[in-house]
């Protein structure tokens, strides 16, 4: 079972579950009312003009490019949570050099995955929320941000940088919890990553995770305390100010409730995708995604941007305020009240 989940491709799992839930919504809005939240989700998802609006030709370039880019990153990153895993291995056999520890069984091997699981979400859960309110890390967050259909592909569509962050801190974040689990259970490092790779695979398929790009309003009732449903997550890309900043995971919502970011979404609740109509407009494209997140980053950092009154912030002196923190008293760029 744990070989043949593996070996199942992503791409399978990820459109499989996307055109599976479509005939899903088609068979209610078959029989729900004309003007239901069923139909315009089957309708928004499968009418062939929402493909070829400039949003989801942008998704197809971000991830063409971003399969080519992370040929290097898929390589690079296990090494390096394997090197810091490698440091807290030897400190503890170092420190610990008679101590009788655990050898591996069936229910270790569970426990290990489900603390490789936990740790992985929450990385991307800190991750995620420092691309929101770290300033030069949203110019790069920008581009998933501006997207206007929602679909499998919008999952990539990042700046290259943006997504190199991204890999990095959950790599580094990974490294002591394996660390941990290889020295006191006698683990290998390809054990390790198999466990962390299985449990990430079983509970993106048993969380609908493909689903959380696309505009099919699934929530889990109860479980929405415990799981990010994908409308939970559709309110995280919403541009409405009650929406904004909010619901940062990607499996557990824990993280969410515990941080006070979380929002439950109610039945039929309006979302307005993008980051305000100007800039949703400006990262569309080959150079709104790769050349415009740059230049901001750029005028963040030498204090060209207008702060919240319209007037640009450079006062003559360094400070890190508003280049590695937002000024909590601005209003987020792009909110719609």
């Amino acid at each position: 079972m744990e070989n043949l989940l593996l070996r199942l491709p992503t791409p399978i799992v990820v459109w499989g579950s996307f055109f599976v839930a479509g005939i899903f919504v088609y068979l209610a809005a078959a029989f729900a009312r004309p003007a239901s939240i069923e139909r315009k989700a089957f309708v928004k998802c499968f009418v062939a003009g929402e493909w070829s609006h400039k949003s989801a030709v942008t998704d197809l370039i971000a991830y063409v490019i971003g399969k080519i880019t992370g040929l290097l990153q898929a390589g690079l990153m296990p090494i390096i949570t394997l090197s810091i895993a490698g440091v807290f291995t030897g400190g503890i056999h170092y420190f610990f050099p008679a101590e009788h520890f655990f050898h591996a069984n069936i229910l270790i091997f569970l426990c290990c995955a489900l603390i490789l699981m936990f740790f992985s979400d929450f990385s991307g859960w800190l991750s995620h929320v420092a691309q929101h309110y770290v300033p030069v890390l949203w110019e790069l967050h920008k581009v998933h941000h501006s997207a206007l259909f929602l679909n499998p592909l919008t999952a990539r569509r990042g700046h290259t940088f943006g997504i190199l962050f991204d890999d990095v801190a959950h790599a580094c974040i990974m490294g002591p919890p394996t660390g941990f689990l290889i020295a006191i259970f006698n683990l290998n490092p390809v054990e390790i990553t198999l466990l962390g790779a299985f449990a990430n695979k079983f509970f993106f398929m048993i969380t609908l995770e493909a689903l959380q790009h696309s505009h099919y309003p699934i929530n889990f009732g109860f479980f929405d305390r415990i799981f990010i449903s994908p409308h939970m997550h559709q309110i995280h890309h919403s541009s409405r100010l009650e929406h904004w900043d909010k619901n940062f995971g990607y499996i557990f919502s824990l993280w969410d409730w515990l941080f006070k970011t979380a929002y439950r979404p109610k039945r039929g609740e309006v979302i307005v995708y993008g980051i305000g109509e100007a800039e949703t407009a400006a990262y569309q494209g080959f150079y709104g995604v790769y050349v415009l997140p740059m230049i901001g980053m750029w005028r963040v950092i030498t204090r060209k941007t207008p702060n919240a009154t319209g007037r640009p912030r450079h006062d003559g002196r360094y400070s890190p305020a508003g280049i590695l923190w937002r000024d909590p008293a601005a209003a987020p760029m792009g909110a719609i009240e």
